[in-house]
């Protein structure tokens, strides 16, 4: 963790488990998963090139798949290297629609509300890693059950 810039706040657990520390770089305190920084190197919420930025405007969207039959729900930043929703868009997931945040700590905080309300009735993600190769497969749903109509919903009216 010292060699890719955090200073550990607390004890190692294991190499998933996130780990508190303070980046050397931008002085905030993060929680990359060891495995994570042996990886890409750059993994503070904060102050990383990619990924969800805590601090700077973010969307949280609802996605569906027909061929799969899912829905999803996710986060991203706004102003991101990669436009994750094109990537989701090129393996023929379609773009219900987006709300936008202020900050990628908010659209988290109410994507993981809308995530908890639904787990209550299903339980696990309806797809597989491999079925999303590019990753949010734990936000995945049946469509059946919770259509894409219902997901915007509860985005839209989402703390």
């Amino acid at each position: 963790m010292r060699a890719a810039g955090f200073e550990p706040l607390e004890p190692f657990k294991n190499i998933a488990t996130p780990w508190l520390a303070l980046c050397d770089r931008c002085g905030m305190v993060s929680s990359p998963k060891l495995n994570n920084v042996r990886a890409r190197g750059e993994c503070c919420a904060h102050c990383a090139k990619y990924g969800l930025k805590l601090n700077a405007p973010a969307w949280l969207y609802v996605l569906t798949h027909s061929g799969l039959g899912a829905t999803k729900v996710g986060v991203t930043g706004q102003d991101t290297r990669e436009d994750r929703l094109m990537r989701f868009k090129s393996l023929g997931w379609t773009v219900v629609g987006k709300r936008a945040f202020e900050t990628g700590e908010a659209a988290y905080k109410a994507e993981q509300a809308v995530i908890g309300a639904l787990r209550l009735e299903h339980p696990r993600p309806f797809l597989t890693a491999a079925q999303v190769p590019c990753g949010g497969w734990t936000e995945t749903f049946d469509a059946t059950f919770v259509s894409a109509a219902r997901l915007w919903v509860m985005v839209q009216t989402a703390l």
